[in-house]
């Protein structure tokens, strides 16, 4: 399927995650008609920092969800804010959503999202269990799930960084904290899913 073909499949579902599958298609000139909300992850997100201004051609919705690096890439020069600075971290994940206007989701321990709004939110969680390979797109995934579901994409991003996060403790509690696979992490998202409204029917 080529890009346009792509497009045009996205207006008939009404929803698109853009991950490692997806690459050039991300910075396709018919992306900008697009109208449905969207996650976009590692290459869609290599591919939108290929263009100058890039975001001022992205019109839909967008849930961005770079790790460190990618980050780095998308602000096109500026340095990253340090990993273990959690209050830099922050301020430049608040700084870049005011900025493209879209909800930004800044991977990492203690994850950080911001809003165009200034609305910030960080995890509380931070277990070495989600630093493996394709944990990153098992969270675009849960997070372009919750959004199909009908979510804002702040809330989408909320809800489907605390059910990847509860999922990644469920993991290390029962592999370890080395060792754990993304489709470990994958497994386990129905059981945190669980987890999460028992938590809140008890409130």
């Amino acid at each position: 399927m080529d890009g346009r073909g792509l497009l045009q499949l996205v207006v008939d579902l009404g929803q698109l995650a853009v991950a490692p599958v997806v690459r050039a298609e991300v910075a396709h000139p018919g992306a900008a008609d697009l109208r449905q909300p969207v996650v976009i992850d590692a290459d869609g997100l290599t591919a939108l920092a290929a263009r100058d201004r890039w975001w001022r051609t992205l019109s839909a919705p967008a849930v961005l969800s770079p790790h460190p690096g990618e980050f780095a890439r998308l602000l096109r020069g500026k340095a990253a804010p340090p990993e273990d600075d959690d209050a830099a971290r922050e301020e430049a994940a608040n700084e870049a959503a005011r900025l493209w206007e879209h909800v930004v989701v800044l991977k990492g321990a203690n994850t950080v999202i911001a809003a165009p709004d200034g609305q910030l939110l960080r995890s509380a969680v931070a277990t070495s269990a989600l630093a493996t390979a394709g944990s990153g797109d098992v969270l675009a995934g849960a997070i372009g799930a919750v959004l199909a579901a009908g979510l804002e994409p702040l809330e989408a991003a909320a809800v489907g960084v605390a059910v990847h996060a509860a999922a990644g403790l469920l993991a290390e509690q029962r592999i370890g904290s080395a060792g754990v696979l993304a489709t470990d992490v994958a497994r386990l998202l129905p059981e945190a899913i669980a987890l999460l409204r028992g938590r809140e029917a008890k409130r």
